[in-house]
């Protein structure tokens, strides 16, 4: 029977319990394409958990870094290495996943027919990434342009503080990106589970 695993922000993959015994026909091929997004569960939890602590620890260095004036072109680094990491993980999470659930040979229309469903969630798991490294990349450039605005004895020309502003409310809009990005993962668990319930039911008819 297929379950859910933990719940997840930005997985596809989900833990399958395998079904029957090996045999011919429905049945193995069923065994066979739950096992790979099995194996495709396993590598998402590991990568969920790399990727949503390495976001936590850069929100957190960004978000403490309001003593004295910033150090804006080492936050436009650390920003940009987190979103480096997170393309270069969820890029071969999905090149796995693909690979890996593709390869399974079947013939049973409907089990074929689940199959793609589940390859199209995983590459739109991978747009999906490529949206939210993009809006990370944008911080990035934000920030470092933010590099020497600031004054280190507090007192700004009415220049400097619309400056500053029009930074913070881009910096606000870009926030709000990644945050619809995350979102937009949730959805996209939430679609894979409806496809999971499909196979539990094709698979194991009560």
């Amino acid at each position: 029977m297929v379950s859910r695993r933990i719940p997840s922000k930005l997985m596809i993959g989900s833990a399958i319990g395998l079904l029957l015994a090996s045999c011919s026909g429905k049945v193995a091929q069923c065994n066979d394409l739950v096992e790979e997004i099995n194996n495709a569960g396993s590598l998402a939890a590991q990568f969920e958990q790399e990727i949503e602590a390495e976001l936590a620890g850069e929100m957190e260095r960004l978000s403490g870094s309001n003593e004295g004036v910033p150090d804006f072109a080492a936050m436009a680094s650390d920003v940009q290495s987190a979103a480096d990491k997170l393309d270069e993980k969820i890029q071969a999470l999905v090149s796995t996943m693909t690979a890996d659930i593709g390869k399974v040979e079947l013939t049973d229309e409907t089990l074929v027919a689940l199959q793609i469903r589940h390859l199209d969630l995983a590459n739109r798991l991978g747009d999906q990434g490529n949206e939210m490294t993009s809006a990370l990349g944008s911080m990035s450039e934000l920030l470092g342009s933010m590099d020497g605005l600031m004054s280190p004895d507090g007192n700004f020309t009415p220049e400097q503080i619309e400056n500053l502003t029009a930074k913070a409310e881009e910096l606000q809009t870009i926030s709000t990106q990644i945050e619809t990005s995350g979102a937009s993962f949730d959805e996209l668990s939430q679609e894979e589970d409806a496809i999971i319930a499909e196979i539990n039911t094709y698979c194991n008819p009560e």
